[in-house]
């Protein structure tokens, strides 16, 4: 599987190219030629769909993986991001990719960069710095290029549907075999599903008591 994880803000986006958790690239891209008009974002917009699609064209993604919006204090900023989002998803149905959103707690506990999942301010600051020592970590070309936080963002938020996967293909497996009457795909599937997210929360749960 190849991802194209897009870490989006209207002034800078930072993305990263996975495959089997491989980190194969990476970069970001800023608003270098902004509005006269600061409050006008069409030619960012604009702009913004053409990187992306040239990134879609180079390295054929299978997946596209951007970070949830959410309001927080600031519903002007949550309404921008949409637009691009917006962009992001019309990019993926042209391609025919799979498109995956994840809110910033999820896939950070996924991967388990961070279990505090409180959203106070301070929390959030805390969860970004160790978003960022988890990446250079995780990815020593990160720490040797002494890679942006949007760039770390993306490349820990591309890991995160591996992870998912691991988990829930094994999990899938244990389903059927403690359900072998159960013939219904659909029902196996959504008892999987509810397996892997209890099977996370345990593991935050162990990771909170740890010291």
């Amino acid at each position: 599987m190849k991802v194209l994880s897009l870490d989006i803000s209207s002034k800078n986006t930072g993305w990263s190219i996975l495959v089997d958790k491989l980190l194969v690239d990476f970069g970001e891209f800023g608003d270098d030629k902004p509005s006269i008009d600061k409050n006008a974002h069409a030619d960012r917009l604009l702009r913004f769909q053409s990187l992306v699609r040239e990134l879609i064209l180079k390295h054929s993604p299978d997946v596209i993986i951007i970070e949830d919006a959410w309001a927080g204090k600031n519903i002007t900023t949550l309404k921008i991001l949409c637009f691009y989002h917006g962009i992001v998803h019309a990019l993926a149905a042209e391609f025919n990719l799979k498109e995956v959103v994840f809110m910033p707690s999820r896939f950070r506990r996924l991967v388990g960069v961070t279990h505090n999942i409180k959203l106070n301010h301070k929390d959030r600051e805390e969860n970004k710095a160790a978003a960022i020592a988890f990446a250079y970590n995780h990815f020593t070309e990160l720490f040797k290029n002494s890679a942006s936080e949007d760039i770390c963002e993306s490349a820990i938020l591309g890991l995160a549907p591996f992870y998912w996967d691991e988990a829930y293909n094994k999990i899938l497996l244990e389903t059927k075999a403690k359900n072998p009457k159960t013939k219904s795909k659909v029902k196996l599937h959504d008892l999987a599903n509810k397996a892997t997210e209890k099977f996370f929360d345990e593991k935050v749960k162990e990771n909170e008591k740890s010291p």
